[in-house]
């Protein structure tokens, strides 16, 4: 596999059109990184490949048809236009949804009535039909993608809610507010950021009302909606939210101030960095002491992203990011720091788990090593018929 990638790496950096029907038929290789160094040198030979591309949307195999797909969309050449939609006949689904996808990413109103009928296919192919059509974000896909809003799977419902706030479409907003209530909290969440991607200025009220909501998806989708839709009245309710107990929504509602640009924020912004410092510093002393919570809150603090950086940037971009360069490098200085020792006290505690679950097999491997005497001893005593011996 390495030999295999580095040829396709080189086959790109080339760019010799004579490379592009080996590479397309490594599109069916079986390992992933390979798949990814073929697709990458393809993209980069570029309009030479498009027609062997073409023909390879009729290959017998899946694989070089989904991976010839994806490529073409990629390329974004219009002629590959009729051909991709096709494609959306495929036997496969997994050939269907990378055929939708590639002509969203050519954003063709063409391909507008065939991926709307896409919408009414499998799962994977309801996502990536409705994703396309958001990229494509023509008027005439706005009422089948509101249509699509019941549809019973709440991945495809994300899906058609982002497109809908793409195509910035007044129709959208009040279907957009219904979906709101949707019972999956990912849905709502993608509502409100759909509602600041509108912005509409009749739904700044709700979206400062939804930074209140129960669930923190929604919050944090409406700090990021209202970013968007920069209007003065927004500020102090994200102000507020810098306090918010999810980091998530602290780091959604302080990008929204810095692209707002209020000097309001300024003050709050500074408190929330040393705030988010002083949060940091007590998780390290939890863990290195030991603490359970503490471990907790080390597996917690890696999965998520920093957001030190993300406050200084905000007041860099309010403030001149002249002014804050010091607050912005000793941001991420103190990320760089803190994650290092929090891995490092992470790393040690694994270890030691490490020994201890070694220990455990050694006493398990010991225990077996007695049952499996007992267990023979017990037989040979079966054998001499003793009339005193029982199962028990």
């Amino acid at each position: 596999p390495y030999c295999r990638e580095a040829a396709a790496i080189v086959l790109g950096e080339m760019k010799d059109e004579k490379a592009v029907t080996s590479l397309v038929q490594a599109l069916r290789d079986e390992d992933s990184v390979v798949r990814e160094s073929v697709v990458w040198a393809l993209r980069e030979i570029g309009a030479p490949a498009v027609y062997p591309l073409i023909d390879a949307l009729k290959d017998k195999r899946s694989s070089i048809r989904e991976g010839a797909a994806r490529i073409l969309g990629e390329l974004q050449d219009e002629s590959a236009v009729y051909p991709l939609i096709d494609a959306l006949k495929d036997r496969y689904d997994s050939v269907r949804g990378e055929a939708a996808r590639a002509l969203g990413k050519i954003r063709d109103t063409r391909a507008v009535y065939p991926l709307v009928e896409g919408l009414q296919d499998t799962v994977s192919c309801r996502e990536a039909a409705a994703e396309a059509l958001g990229r494509i974000g023509d008027e005439e896909v706005v009422d089948p993608l509101i249509r699509a809003l019941d549809d019973g799977d709440y991945c495809v419902r994300e899906m058609v809610i982002w497109a809908l706030g793409e195509t910035h479409h007044k129709k959208a907003v009040p279907p957009l507010i219904r979906a709101l209530r949707d019972d999956h909290a990912r849905v709502r969440q993608m509502a409100a950021r759909a509602l600041g991607n509108v912005k509409d200025d009749s739904v700044v009220e709700l979206l400062i009302q939804s930074l209140k909501d129960s669930d923190t998806p929604v919050r944090a989708g409406a700090a990021e909606g209202l970013g968007r839709i920069k209007d003065e009245r927004v500020v102090i309710p994200l102000i507020e939210a810098l306090k918010d107990e999810s980091k998530t929504v602290r780091k959604m509602a302080a990008k929204s101030l810095g692209k707002i640009k209020d000097k309001r924020a300024v003050t709050p912004l500074i408190d929330a960095l040393k705030e988010e410092w002083k949060q940091s510093s007590k998780t390290l002393i939890l863990a290195g002491a030991g603490d359970r919570k503490g471990i907790q809150s080390v597996l917690q603090a890696l999965e998520e992203e920093w957001i030190h950086s993300d406050i200084a940037r905000a007041l860099g971009k309010i403030q001149g990011e002249e002014q804050v360069e010091p607050f912005i490098r000793a941001a991420e200085e103190r990320d760089a720091a803190v994650r290092k020792t929090l891995t490092a006290i992470l790393t040690y505690y694994l270890e030691r788990a490490r020994i201890a679950y070694t220990e455990i097999q050694k006493l398990e491997h010991e225990y077996r090593k007695v049952w499996r005497i007992a267990d023979e001893t017990l037989a040979a005593l079966k054998n001499e018929s003793s009339p005193h011996l029982t199962e028990e």
